[in-house]
């Protein structure tokens, strides 16, 4: 370990004992006044966990989004590099995502930044080697890592712009962070590059492992689901997918002025239960609606009836049946977005609002490959409408969307094969 090193270890391990009093009075605070009580706090705060194999592989994911990349990268880790994952995460989703997707591994709560809790959850679990999934850079657990003779890899590496900026802004204190690390894997050469300006001497570009989460229906499983809602063979489908309020209403009355005749509407939102809600917004605006739920017979919905699927399992298989979607919590639900290429690998033209933060990556992968159409409040009446009615248009985009899908498939593969070339 270096003098740059040492020296930036000393400066924030004396920053983490002078915010340590702050940080337990935040954390009275949350579990006092807001009642909201915060999952492996014990573990977290003394890096004392459960008894785990050391020398293991460390794979680390902040929330859930980054523990579902672990379901095709964790068995290509085991197999390639002959070694058990020891498998981390922050948040109570994270940690519920990796109690469904992997029972029988072992599991430990990522230590707060301090020096007692880093050391301690180090000394237990020993790791041969740590991956960070996306990006999550804690000064103090970086530091010891190098200190000790860690390597460590940022997999799926992604870096946003106002990101990049304030690293940069304080590079002379970070550098070292970024210097340190053994190798980055980015998304795209955009990211790539970031990460190389901000010193990170091992950088290459793997693709997003977003894609290799997609899972398509088969022919017989969609044959089914279209005899079910009762479609007709060539019948063209508007899909409002994954949807909260009051996302709904305003593409309803989209639809009912272009598409009404001619297109049929198929509402699925992200909770089931808002099923009836939604019913009532329909009747409102004097449309009959279908809720499948309520319904253990084949639907029956005439043209100009509206299909509600209030059920869960079936969204992807309603991505396959429609050749228009728009896809929910990016207009207005304030969700920042659900995951547009699922939607966009099944070839179905792809519309999202202006509220997508939350998936960065997949924006980023289709937005390249004009593989999906982004409108606002303002334009997404008159999107909607030239879509509907410019038929080249709308599958341009549908095969742009599932091109980009296609391409970015493999890349836990190609990630861990060049991981085990660089070791």
């Amino acid at each position: 370990m270096n003098k740059h090193f040492r020296r930036e270890l000393s400066i924030f391990t004396a920053l983490s004992y002078m915010i340590a009093p702050i940080g337990a009075l935040y954390l009275l605070y949350r579990y006092r006044i807001q009642k909201r009580h915060i999952v492996g706090l014990g573990e977290k705060q003394s890096g004392h966990g459960p008894q785990v194999e050391q020398g293991s592989v460390m794979v680390h994911g902040v929330s859930l989004g980054e523990t579902m990349l672990m379901k095709p990268l964790v068995p290509l880790l085991t197999e390639k590099l002959n070694k058990k994952c020891l498998l981390t995460t922050t948040t109570e989703t994270g940690w519920a995502g990796l109690n469904k997707n992997f029972p029988e591994h072992d599991k430990r709560f990522f230590p707060l930044d301090f020096p007692w809790a880093v050391n301690r959850f180090l000394d237990e679990t020993n790791p041969s080697l740590v991956i960070l999934l996306e990006l999550e850079l804690w000064p103090l657990f970086l530091l010891t890592c190098y200190r000790r003779r860690i390597p460590v890899v940022v997999l799926n590496a992604r870096i946003g712009l106002k990101s990049f900026i304030g690293y940069r802004r304080f590079i002379h204190l970070l550098g070292p962070l970024f210097r340190g690390l053994h190798l980055c894997l980015a998304q795209n050469n955009l990211w790539a590059k970031r990460f190389e300006q901000l010193g990170v001497p091992n950088t290459h570009v793997c693709g997003s492992m977003k894609a290799d989460l997609v899972q398509r229906a088969d022919d017989a499983t969609l044959a089914r689901e279209a005899n079910r809602l009762g479609l007709s063979f060539g019948e063209r489908i508007f899909l409002i997918a994954s949807t909260s309020a009051p996302e709904e209403e305003p593409l309803i009355r989209s639809w009912m002025e272009w598409g009404r005749q001619s297109w049929r509407l198929i509402i699925c939102p992200r909770h089931p239960e808002r099923g009836a809600e939604i019913e009532r917004i329909c009747s409102k605006l004097q449309l009959l609606a279908i809720r499948t739920s309520q319904s253990d017979d084949e639907l029956n919905a005439p043209t100009g009836h509206v299909i509600i699927v209030d059920e869960i399992g079936c969204l992807s298989k309603l991505y396959e049946l429609a050749e228009l979607t728009c896809v929910g919590g990016s207009f207005g639900s304030g969700r920042h977005g659900q995951n547009m290429l699922e939607a966009a690998a099944t070839g179905t033209c792809t519309v999202v609002g202006d509220d997508t933060s939350n998936h960065p990556d997949s924006m980023t992968l289709l937005r390249a490959n004009d593989g999906i159409v982004e409108v606002t409040d303002e334009t997404v009446h008159l999107e909607l409408k030239a879509l509907a009615m410019n038929n080249a248009r709308r599958q341009e985009v549908a095969t742009n969307g599932q091109q980009a899908f296609k391409h970015a498939l493999g890349a836990s593969k190609r990630g861990v094969d060049m991981l085990v070339q660089e070791l």
